[in-house]
Order: C-alpha cells, then sequence, then structure tokens
C-alpha cells in the first residue's frame, strides 16, 4: 500500500514499505494534498485526479489562456487596424473631393481667362 511521509520541510514522499523493510520512493510533491491524492491514485483508486494529470491539465490549461490571450490581443488589434484603415479611407476621399474642387476651380478660372 503506498503511503505519503514528510521527508523534508515542504516536501511530501510517496511510497511504500518493502516486506523487507526498506523504504521505495515513488515520487515527491510540494504539498500534502497532493502527495494524498498521489496515494489515492497509486492505491487503486482512479477515481481521484491523479496529480501529474492535474499538473498536466494545468500546463495544458496555461498554454489555451496564453494562446487565447494572443488571440484577443490581434483581435483588438485587428479591429484597431481596420478602424484606422477606415479613417485613413474617409481621409483620403475627402483629399480626392477637395482635389477635384481645385481643379474645377482651376479649369473654370482659366476657361474665363480666355
Amino acid at each position: 500500500m503506498y503511503v505519503y511521509i514528510k521527508t523534508e520541510p515542504g516536501v511530501w514522499t510517496v511510497g511504500y514499505t518493502k516486506p523487507n523493510g526498506d523504504w521505495d520512493a515513488e515520487s515527491d510533491h510540494n504539498s500534502r494534498e497532493v502527495a494524498a491524492s498521489r496515494c489515492n491514485y497509486l492505491n487503486g483508486n482512479h477515481a481521484a485526479v491523479d496529480p501529474d494529470a492535474d499538473v498536466i491539465g494545468r500546463i495544458l490549461d496555461t498554454d489555451l489562456k496564453s494562446v487565447q490571450l494572443q488571440l484577443e490581443h490581434e483581435r483588438i488589434k485587428n479591429e484597431r487596424l481596420r478602424e484606422k484603415n477606415a479613417e485613413l479611407r474617409e481621409a483620403l476621399l475627402a483629399i480626392k473631393d477637395a482635389f477635384l474642387i481645385v481643379s474645377r476651380e482651376r479649369e473654370q478660372t482659366e476657361g474665363d481667362a480666355s
């Protein structure tokens, strides 16, 4: 049967005692709760959360959250670029309209002068 013992401050070791009395360490954990969960898992309670799976799950969750944050950042950046492009498009159309007005006025002035 797997048990856990505190082997040093902040370290809980999961393992079992062999029939000859020797201790066989299986893993070390930084909390009593995780060590207890590991013992439950190793002793056949597979409904218990495997702490190693939990760690992997947290890493994947962290990576997923990181990717989600990056995607949100890119979405916001793209939205701002679209807004800026729309502003620039409006400014260019206003410049084009002003150029056309000036060109017509110049043509009229030149036509009146001749």
